[in-house]
C-alpha cells in the first residue's frame, strides 16, 4: 500500500527476498508510477504499462476468471471437487505485461494478471496489481480474500517445502520463523 518507494528501499528488499525473504506487494492509491515501474522490473514481474479503469466507477469492471490451482497458495482453499469462487469485480488495477518468469496466480476476464508471482534467489515475490480498497476492487469485502493474503505470507515466508508443517488444532506447536 506505499506510494513512494525510493530505490534504497526497493534495493534492501530486493536483498531481503534474495537472501530467502518473501515479500507481497500490493500498491497504494496514489503510487508514483516511475518508482513502481522499477519496483516491477527489479522483481521481474514485467513492464508497468498504465492504469486501467477508474477507482470508485463501479459500471465499468472486470471480473476474476482464471486461476492457477495447481499452485501451493491454493491448496486446500477449495473443495477439490468444485474449485470455483462467487464473481469479483475489479475497478482499477495496474495493467503489465508479465515477464517470461512471472507466474500469472490469477489472471483478469480480460486476461491482465492480477497475482504474480515470481522466485529470487532463495526468496518469493508476490504483486497484486490492485489496491485494497473498495473503491479498487471487491477484495476487501470478500472471505476468499482473507486465506489468500494469509497462504501468500505464509508461503512467501517458507519458501522450502521442508519448512512448511500441518498442524492439527489442539496439539503443541512450536516453530523458529528466520527471514520474516
Amino acid at each position: 500500500g506505499l506510494n513512494q518507494l525510493p530505490e534504497t528501499l526497493v534495493q534492501r528488499l530486493k536483498n531481503f527476498v534474495e537472501q530467502g525473504g518473501g515479500t507481497l506487494i500490493i500498491p497504494g492509491d496514489q503510487p508514483v508510477i516511475p518508482q513502481y515501474a522499477s519496483l516491477f522490473k527489479t522483481f521481474q514481474f514485467g513492464d508497468l504499462l498504465a492504469m486501467s479503469g477508474t477507482p470508485g466507477d463501479k459500471e465499468n469492471f472486470l471480473a476474476l476468471q482464471h486461476f492457477q490451482w495447481g499452485h501451493p497458495i491454493f491448496e486446500g482453499l477449495f473443495e477439490k471437487e468444485k474449485q470455483t469462487i462467487n464473481p469479483i469485480e475489479v475497478y482499477a488495477f495496474y495493467r503489465i505485461k508479465a515477464a517470461a518468469g512471472a507466474e500469472n496466480l490469477i489472471q483478469l476476464s480480460d486476461r491482465s494478471p492480477l497475482l504474480l508471482h515470481t522466485i529470487q534467489g532463495k526468496g518469493a515475490a508476490f504483486c497484486l496489481t490492485t489496491g485494497l480498497s473498495p473503491e479498487w476492487s471487491q477484495l476487501p469485502t470478500k472471505g476468499f480474500v482473507v486465506p489468500l493474503i494469509y497462504r501468500l505470507i505464509y508461503f512467501s515466508g517458507t519458501q522450502k517445502i521442508a519448512d512448511r508443517q500441518q498442524v492439527l488444532a489442539g496439539n503443541l506447536f512450536q516453530q523458529q520463523f528466520t527471514n520474516l
